[in-house]
């Protein structure tokens, strides 16, 4: 018998991202390295969206729930802490007050009237430029005589009345309503009335020129009231001895109004609601007969009145006059 001594054929490596997959321990130890990263890169991610989703709770909690932050940085100022956490900042005052957002002008304490006006003036600059109702062009300053706190709005923000704005032309060098765009036409370019509206971030979120509540609004109901009444007295259409309830609501404000030839300082929709002693509808002359159909019991009707730049009513009319 002859005996060929053959050598047996080389089996080539397979190689697959640096492993011999046909050596079985070297794959072991190839998936338990693997495995051990995985679980590493997985235990990582974990804890940082762990950390993300703390600080996205902490903001929340912060800015929609009203809740006091828990990864922020708490500073000491006079008579308050503020925090500065990732994304906001919120001043907690020891009287109970708390500004979130813009508080680089808020102060604990006895704020004073300078530090109001200014904070005021900066955040309706801002809101102005970002709406383009300044033309910066023409512009030279823009004034304020006074800023009055009036009440809060449903943003949960604050209300600031302000008296006697005015914008300066650098051509003209007096005040033009071509520099900044008001809500309404107003009488005295001099002398401008607005409501400047904060949400609770104290960001100014809107400019108008009216709202049914506040100081303002009830000093100004008060106000025409008495000078209404005397308007019905003196003709003829109010019978003061037979009155038992006289209300007016102020609806709307119209501003400058242009009225048969004659230009008012001032108008506004109005509703007066009353009640007569003898359970009729005697006691007031409505305007409009329509609004003083029905139910004695409730008697009210619209009208439109017309001032000038001294407050003095000059004219109560029917409603539609506010529409010619």
């Amino acid at each position: 018998m002859k005996i060929i001594d053959k050598k047996p054929a080389e089996i080539s490596e397979n190689v697959f991202y640096g492993v011999n997959i046909q050596d079985k321990q070297a794959v072991e130890r190839e998936f338990l390295r693997l495995r051990k990263k995985h679980r590493n890169i997985t235990i990582i991610t974990v804890i940082l969206l762990a950390i993300i989703g703390v600080f996205i709770v902490d903001f929340c909690r912060v800015n929609f729930f009203d809740a006091k932050p828990i990864l922020a940085i708490p500073k000491k100022v006079e008579k308050g802490t503020l925090f500065t956490g990732l994304g906001y900042e919120v001043l907690y005052c020891t009287n109970g007050d708390k500004y979130i957002g813009s508080v680089q002008f808020q102060t604990c304490g006895n704020t004073t009237s300078v530090d109001t006006t200014n904070f005021v003036y900066e955040q309706l600059m801002n809101y102005a430029r970002e709406e383009k109702l300044l033309d910066e062009k023409k512009l030279d300053h823009l004034t304020i005589n006074s800023v009055t706190l009036d009440g809060t709005n449903k943003q949960k923000g604050a209300d600031y009345f302000v008296d006697g704005a005015s914008a300066l032309s650098k051509k003209l060098g007096i005040p033009s309503i071509t520099c900044f765009k008001t809500p309404m036409e107003y009488y005295d370019i001099n002398n401008v009335n607005l409501y400047v509206r904060f949400n609770r971030y104290n960001e100014v979120y809107d400019i108008i020129h009216f709202k049914k509540s506040g100081i303002y609004y009830d000093s100004l109901v008060t106000e025409y009231t008495e000078k209404i009444k005397t308007y019905f007295i003196e003709n003829e259409m109010y019978v003061e001895d037979n009155i038992r309830e006289f209300k007016v609501n102020i609806i709307d404000n119209s501003g400058k109004f242009k009225f048969r030839n004659a230009v008012y300082a001032d108008s506004y929709l109005i509703q007066i609601n009353y009640l007569c002693l003898d359970n009729t509808n005697t006691c007031v002359k409505a305007i409009d007969n329509k609004d003083n159909e029905g139910d004695y019991a409730n008697l009210s009707f619209y009208a439109s009145m017309f001032v000038d730049s001294e407050k003095n009513i000059l004219l109560i009319g029917p409603r539609e006059y506010l529409d010619l």
